[in-house]
């Protein structure tokens, strides 16, 4: 039984091949699993080739149910891409996702980040690409007393809708926090 599936592994991969992108600009993934449903076995491969350059996913996957093989399945498809910058500290500086359209990426949306001397966050602007220009929909400010603890959190986002964290210190300790709300539009 496993010399025959490692057999039936090796044919499906070479079948794959041809389907697959190699070039150095290019990731694939492979990956399979076998699933034991009450006596009927399937083992599944699945070959995902992202074209990197363009922004699309070729996808095959075959199924062998019961030792019997099934006939490939292939797609294709556009993928998002995901995008970390960090500062020098390691710290998320910018997250930025684009998708795939074929012949490269278009923006979908973006989140800075601001830091202070401190490292503490500062800001955090999610913004949405609208074809032409970044329109901010949420963005987030905090702000600290010399010795580190927050003042004031204040969110709001592209509608109006505003919500606004006081906090309050006595000998150095939080005493209390003040919430405010205000919806917009």
């Amino acid at each position: 039984m496993n010399k025959f599936l490692l057999i039936v592994t090796a044919i499906i991969f070479n079948a794959t091949l041809g389907f697959s992108q190699t070039c150095g600009n290019d990731s694939v993934v492979t990956t399979s699993y076998l699933k034991n449903d009450f006596g009927s076995i399937t083992y599944t491969i699945t070959v995902d080739s992202f074209d990197l350059t363009n922004g699309i996913v070729y996808n095959s996957f075959r199924d062998m149910i019961n030792n019997f093989p099934g006939n490939p399945v292939r797609s294709q498809s556009y993928f998002t891409r995901k995008l970390l910058s960090y500062n020098s500290n390691q710290d998320t500086v910018e997250y930025r996702e684009v998708q795939g359209n074929g012949s490269g990426y278009n923006d979908v949306n973006k989140t800075e980040f601001t830091y202070d001397p401190g490292f503490q966050p500062l800001t955090k602007i999610k913004s949405i690409w609208n074809g032409s220009s970044w329109s901010i929909a949420k963005s987030e400010t905090w702000t600290y007393n010399v010795g580190g603890q927050i003042l004031n959190y204040l969110v709001s986002d592209s509608i109006g809708n505003i919500s606004q964290q006081i906090y309050f210190y006595s000998g150095g300790r939080q005493d209390s926090v003040m919430m405010q709300n205000y919806i917009g539009g």
